[in-house]
């Protein structure tokens, strides 16, 4: 899991004893739309970037952003829905890169978020797996029996309509240099009730800091969230390839990957002899630092100067 691609600039804002590790811990970038999306048994990103939500039991949710905060230091929070009496637990984690990581081992951290029940009493757990081996489908603490649990602090319960802090300290060890998977499992809910989360934070120290002394702007979150996914736009001139079928271009990422990225597209079409096409296929690949796409349709002749008009999503997540 560990990587070396983060630049300097990044480096410096993620490794500052006094800045949050944890990416998107205010809930303000939401790159693949607010929702409401379904909450299922698997893992799946789906709503706040960095963030992946799933399920345990048998009831069903949905998750969506919500301007419900705590205080004037946060926008949005993330709210999980419980649409029915089965019960059920939430379980909302991030996975955090071993390179990250490697300055603070041995060090005391604390990791805690602001958290509110529409249900009462509902117990709230703070989990931190190392993750050497593991995909990303295999994250809830039920799942996690291979790897090496760092931290797992449950029963902090939360009051209804009530925002509260919980936090915890840990100390980082050496397992951790291969990444680590930070949970939080809200439940068990069996009524229709909402959950909120917010201001997700893990930082060196041993007691909760001032969000103040945390944040980074919108703008240094966005590009963090861009280096694991990132949906694009192009409007390019095509270069004809030697078959009449196939035409490429260039395009830049906004930000450099963490890996080379998963590439799909939307809406894709060509700007051929005077009207727009469809074509039949069209591929895209790519690396780490920037891609290249080709189109392809049945039939068209060779032609230089060509436009192509697409949407993108490069998805490099852990």
């Amino acid at each position: 899991m560990a990587n070396k691609n983060y630049s300097d600039d990044q480096v410096a804002r993620l490794q500052t004893p006094q800045r949050n590790l944890l990416i998107n811990g205010q809930m303000d970038i939401w790159q693949r739309g607010t929702g409401p999306e379904s909450v299922t048994s698997s893992p799946t990103y789906e709503a706040a970037d960095r963030w992946t939500v799933e399920r345990t039991g048998s009831g069903a949710g949905t998750c969506q952003a919500s301007s419900t905060v705590p205080n004037s230091h946060y926008r949005n929070s993330y709210r999980l829905n419980s649409s029915d009496t089965g019960a059920k637990n939430f379980f909302v984690w991030q996975r955090v890169e071993g390179d990250t990581l490697v300055p603070f081992i041995g060090k005391t951290m604390h990791l805690g978020a602001w958290v509110m029940s529409t249900a009462g009493s509902i117990d709230t757990g703070l989990y931190a797996y190392s993750n050497p081996s593991q995909s990303r489908d295999v994250w809830a603490s039920s799942e996690n029996l291979g790897n090496t649990e760092i931290l797992s602090i449950q029963n902090l319960s939360t009051v209804n309509n009530v925002w509260q802090y919980n936090g915890v300290n840990f100390t980082v060890t050496a397992e951790c240099e291969d990444g680590l998977a930070i949970g939080f499992r809200f439940g068990t809910l069996d009524e229709i009730a909402s959950y909120y989360v917010t201001g997700a934070r893990l930082h060196q120290g041993d007691s909760k800091l001032p969000w103040s002394d945390l944040r980074r702007t919108f703008g240094e979150e966005l590009e963090l969230c861009q280096r694991y996914y990132e949906i694009g736009y192009v409007l390019a001139t095509g270069v004809s390839y030697s078959t009449s079928a196939y035409y490429g271009h260039n395009y830049d990422y906004k930000v450099d990957k963490r890996v080379a990225p998963t590439m799909t597209y939307a809406n894709e079409r060509i700007w051929f002899n005077g009207s727009w096409v469809t074509p039949d296929t069209f591929t895209l690949t790519s690396r780490v630092e920037n891609g290249l796409g080709y189109g392809a349709h049945t039939g068209l002749t060779a032609y230089n100067g060509i436009l192509c008009d697409f949407n993108y999503y490069a998805d490099a997540e852990l």
